[in-house]
């Protein structure tokens, strides 16, 4: 049994000196960084706070066209494919695609509710090896998760996928969970890093504060401030503390790193910056600068290629977003909410 790990203390892990690492940035990318694609409209979860109203009925790009745009992500240079949806463990494609990337040496992530998926594809990815899967669980508490996404049996779906991986897997599987803090779970934070360390040595957990973009949030009562999220992190700071403290393990090992995802980084950096790192590929292959704006820049394929669409307009669009009043008066996460409600 590992130590935990907080994200803040990685550098000290791995004996990196952040500040001695520094490089100059061009002023423009000329291939994204990293890409989510969201392979699927098609979901069988109904989350609350879903951020891209999964599901729902879209002409998706054809098996041809995700293998061509597969290829050309490859060509361009990307470093990172995060697959999802929708629910990608219902779409056969993906059985298509992903060797694509492997064999370009472009890391994967599938994720995933876990909720009534394909198995079948499944095991097909696992035999495949070298795939990270990313795992949604709000909560241990199996009716506080089930409640966030939006179907009973939401969360037995989720652990019978932790299990089936780690009992399946060829090679280790790097798993993360993804958790949702909210009004109902943001206090019990601290027993699912303990369950996920102590049960499945699980890589990661990631727990973000959740976004205000639809009325159910605030109907449902889930909406959390930046003081309850604060105190979320304090908790499972301090837990995790007392836990190593108390379990006396040699530092060298650990099973669990934890970080506090701030969505709003993204965009902050772009304001700031100018520069498109990445983006997000919708399941009919339109291109967003990230999931919490509404700012849809057409579609990937539109100047001819993604190469091409991506020069004349993608890794210029954060000048353009930082044009408009109503997204640089966001000041953080928290202000999204004024963008939807």
């Amino acid at each position: 049994m590992g130590r935990i790990l907080l994200e803040k203390d990685l550098s000290e892990y791995l004996k990196i000196d952040c500040d001695k690492v520094a490089f100059d940035l061009p002023d423009k990318f000329v291939a994204p960084i990293s890409l989510i694609w969201e392979i699927t409209g098609k979901c069988n979860s109904n989350c609350v706070y879903c951020s891209g109203s999964f599901p729902r009925k879209v002409v998706e790009l054809s098996k041809k066209e995700k293998i061509e745009l597969a290829k050309e992500i490859c060509n361009m240079g990307v470093f990172m494919i995060c697959l999802s949806g929708g629910e990608p463990l219902t779409n056969e494609d993906l059985l298509d695609i992903v060797p694509i990337f492997l064999e370009n040496n472009v890391d994967v992530m599938v994720c995933t509710s876990g909720y009534m998926i394909d198995y079948k594809i499944l095991d097909e990815l696992l035999k495949m090896g070298r795939i990270a899967f990313n795992i949604s669980i709000d909560s241990v508490r199996e009716s506080i998760n089930d409640y966030q996404r939006g179907r009973n049996g939401a969360y037995d779906a989720a652990i019978n996928l932790v299990d089936y991986i780690r009992k399946n897997e060829r090679v280790p599987s790097f798993i993360s969970i993804e958790a949702v803090a909210t009004k109902k779970n943001y206090t019990y934070m601290a027993e699912l890093v303990k369950f996920f360390n102590e049960k499945y040595g699980i890589n990661e957990v990631r727990i973000q504060p959740v976004v205000t973009m639809n009325t159910k949030v605030v109907e449902k009562g889930l909406e959390i401030h930046q003081e309850e999220f604060q105190e979320c992190q304090k908790a499972v700071n301090d837990f995790i503390e007392e836990y190593n403290a108390k379990m006396n393990v040699d530092e060298r090992t650990v099973n669990t790193c934890v970080r506090f995802i701030n969505q709003f980084k993204l965009i902050e950096t772009g304001l700031k910056t100018g520069r498109t790192w990445g983006g997000v590929i919708t399941p009919e292959g339109n291109f967003l600068l990230s999931v919490y704006l509404p700012e849809n820049l057409g579609n990937v394929y539109q100047e001819g290629s993604f190469k091409q669409s991506w020069d004349k307009k993608f890794a210029n669009a954060w000048l353009d977003v930082r044009k408009k009043s109503e997204i640089t008066s966001l000041n953080s996460v928290y202000d999204i909410k004024k963008l939807y409600v």
